[in-house]
C-alpha cells in the first residue's frame, strides 16, 4: 500500500503545485476496485470551493490518464477544514493572521495553553500574540495541540 500511496503522491504533489496551492494531506480509503481518495489543499487566506472544483476536475482526468488506480476511484478534493490540527510549520505559516489556540510543554511537567493570533513563524517556533497582549514564542517541537479558533 505504502508504494502505491508513493506514486500517487508522485502524480498528485507536482501537479497540486502547479495551481499556486498547498498539499496539506492525502487519505486512500475504499476497496480495491472502488477506492476513494481525498486530496486536502489549502492557500493563505483559504481555499475557494471553486478552486477545489477546478483541481478536481483536471486532477481526475490526469488520474485516469495514468492508469495508477485498478478499477474505479472517486477523487474529493476539499480544504482541510477549520477543525484539522495546526502540525507542520507550513500549517502555522498559511494560518498566520488567524485566532489559535496552543497546547504546548513548557518543562518536563509544566503544559501551558495560549489563544491568540499567529503574528509570524520564525525559524522553528511560532509566534502568537496572546489575549492579553503578550508575544509569545513557542517551539514547534513542544506543541500537543493547535487549534484554528473562530472570531465571532
Amino acid at each position: 500500500m505504502e508504494q502505491f500511496q508513493s506514486k500517487i503522491e508522485s502524480i498528485v504533489k507536482p501537479f497540486i503545485g502547479q495551481h499556486e496551492v498547498e498539499f496539506v494531506d492525502m487519505k486512500i480509503g475504499g476497496s480495491r476496485h472502488d477506492m476513494v481518495l481525498q486530496i486536502f489543499v489549502d492557500v493563505a487566506g483559504g481555499i475557494t470551493i471553486e478552486k477545489c472544483g477546478q483541481i478536481s476536475r483536471e486532477l481526475g482526468k490526469l488520474l485516469e490518464f495514468s492508469d495508477v488506480f485498478p478499477g474505479k476511484f472517486r477523487l474529493d478534493v476539499s480544504s482541510p477544514g477549520l477543525d484539522r490540527p495546526l502540525v507542520s510549520k507550513a500549517d502555522f505559516v498559511r494560518n498566520a493572521g488567524r485566532l489559535v489556540k496552543v497546547l504546548f510543554t513548557r518543562s518536563d511537567t509544566e503544559v501551558e495553553t495560549v489563544s491568540g493570533e499567529i503574528k509570524s513563524v520564525d525559524g522553528d517556533a511560532v509566534v502568537v500574540l496572546s489575549e492579553q497582549g503578550e508575544l509569545v514564542r513557542i517551539d514547534l517541537a513542544v506543541v500537543l495541540k493547535a487549534l484554528i479558533q473562530i472570531r465571532w
